[in-house]
């Protein structure tokens, strides 16, 4: 216990003679932990389980099964100070009672091979298998002369952000296309934009059939959610740790309503229904409102990485600006009346003359000062 330690939440059967495991859990000792005592690392541990499992403390009496008893030396010390006091302040709230380990001879062997490790002359297992120099075994898609082949890669640097693509058509016919990005991102995010530039030359080539290749291996694997990925997330991810649910909802995507999906649901009596838009004709307009905020994030960021927290500002600008589709802003059709801009308080407006019950005098002489935007 001098740098981690690991405990096990048990709880007797019905009969009471029988233990069961409820929850496995460890923790590695911080630098400044490890320097603590046996005794207060032991009270440390004990409060950050206490922390971890409260949902299942609170409720029982829990009986600790330890070497040492913490619970004698947080409670019965008459003054506590510092990091003592606090975990004395948080292990109140809990019912624990101390409960001696007996000895086992299984344990007492356990204890004797962890106190006295092997020495230098010790030969591990060989663990050698046949065909270990194997890195990668995949399979190979024939070409069936209908196929196109899509490369795509991107790069960063201190000269800038670059994507390049290259489409291969079946009778060989290359097709490239390069450009580059006016604004900072970072390698994962220039993997994307170069896909989807190659999408979008597909798209307009009229191509069907696609094999996309890149060396992103976090892009690729997002693409290859097959059907019998998607079977396998349900079973292990839904089913094995949640237990069967009643229903399903998920998109109208081929992946998620094939033979496969179908066949389990019935297997387990699950409900399978497909979520639908509440107004399809609205996407076209949502991505030209998420286009229009992106261009007021590139004007406001101009290089930082820092673009989730002029977010709020970029909406807010977005939000009181004028859409000439409608002819209004997107705050007036909310709320029904327009927002008060930071220009109209430096600036006074006739609103906020009207509302201030400025004189119009004063409104005269008063200096206008300076804007100022963060």
């Amino acid at each position: 216990m001098d740098s981690s330690f690991g405990c096990v939440l048990g709880r007797h059967d019905v009969t009471g003679k029988k233990e069961q495991a409820i929850y496995y859990l460890s923790k590695k000792f911080t630098t400044y932990e490890a320097k603590y005592t046996l005794l207060e690392r032991t009270c440390c541990a004990l409060t950050w389980v206490t922390q971890k499992l409260r949902h299942y403390l609170l409720a029982y009496t829990t009986y600790l099964i330890s070497l040492i008893d913490p619970l004698k030396h947080i409670f019965q010390k008459p003054m506590l100070t510092g990091r003592l006091a606090k975990w004395q302040l948080l292990l109140t709230k809990f019912d624990i009672v101390y409960v001696t380990r007996t000895a086992m001879k299984a344990q007492a062997l356990a204890d004797y091979l962890a106190e006295n490790p092997v020495d230098d002359e010790y030969e591990s297992l060989n663990t050698y298998f046949p065909d270990e120099e194997v890195n990668l075994v995949e399979d190979i898609v024939q070409d069936d002369g209908q196929i196109w082949k899509l490369y795509f890669d991107g790069v960063v640097n201190i000269k800038g952000v670059g994507i390049g693509v290259i489409l291969v058509s079946p009778t060989g016919q290359h097709y490239p296309a390069t450009t580059r990005l006016h604004f900072f991102c970072t390698k994962n995010t220039v993997e994307y934009e170069a896909c989807i530039m190659g999408l979008n030359v597909s798209i307009n080539l009229n191509v069907h059939e696609l094999l996309v290749m890149g060396d992103s291996d976090l892009l690729i694997r997002q693409a290859q959610v097959t059907k019998k990925a998607v079977l396998d997330f349900v079973h292990s991810n839904i089913i094995c740790r949640f237990g069967i649910p009643k229903t399903i909802i998920t998109d109208n995507a081929a992946n998620l309503n094939s033979h496969l999906m179908k066949e389990v649901c019935e297997q387990f009596k699950i409900g399978h229904l497909n979520s639908t838009h509440y107004r399809p004709k609205a996407s076209g307009a949502v991505e030209a409102a998420n286009n229009n905020i992106k261009r007021i994030l590139r004007k406001m960021v101009q290089g930082s990485r820092q673009w989730h927290a002029k977010l709020p500002f970029a909406l807010s600008g977005y939000r009181a600006t004028i859409c000439t589709s409608v002819s209004a802003t997107p705050y007036l059709l909310v709320y029904g009346t327009e927002a008060v801009i930071p220009a109209e308080v430096k600036i006074l407006s006739l609103r906020i003359i009207v509302e201030a019950g400025i004189e119009g005098t004063e409104w005269v002489t008063s200096p206008t000062g300076t804007i100022e935007f963060d």
